[in-house]
């Protein structure tokens, strides 16, 4: 596994988008999830072009994540992609601020990767 915590994230988003491309083609009458798949390709990009401002963020967490458990890492893991999997969809989750930008995604991590793996 990577410990390079942006190119999991970027990777995770990556897999949502495609499965929700696929989706599209499956229910073309349903534009939930192309929508989703755009929102989450525009993250991508958002995420890519703050890319040193984001390692500097949540880069010391690599070494923190390496570090931890299989468990641990695999809810982390977990987490993001139940929390990828409701962009477009359930974005009124009233535990989270909805995630309108690539910058709020990374937010959002970081204080998941807090949470779990405490201060790093």
């Amino acid at each position: 596994m990577s410990d390079d915590l942006m190119k999991v994230l970027i990777s995770q988003v990556r897999l949502v988008v495609d499965e929700r491309r696929r989706k599209a083609k499956e229910l073309p009458n349903d534009p939930l999830h192309q929508q989703a798949a755009e929102k989450l390709e525009r993250f991508c990009k958002e995420i890519e072009e703050l890319e040193p401002m984001i390692k500097e963020e949540i880069g010391d967490f690599d070494a923190p994540f390496r570090e931890a458990d299989q468990i641990v890492r695999r809810g982390i893991l977990d987490n993001v992609d139940k929390r990828l999997g409701t962009i477009g969809f359930y974005d009124d989750d009233p535990d989270d601020k909805p995630l309108e930008t690539g910058r709020d995604l990374v937010k959002w991590y970081r204080r998941l990767l807090w949470d779990e793996l405490g201060e790093p």
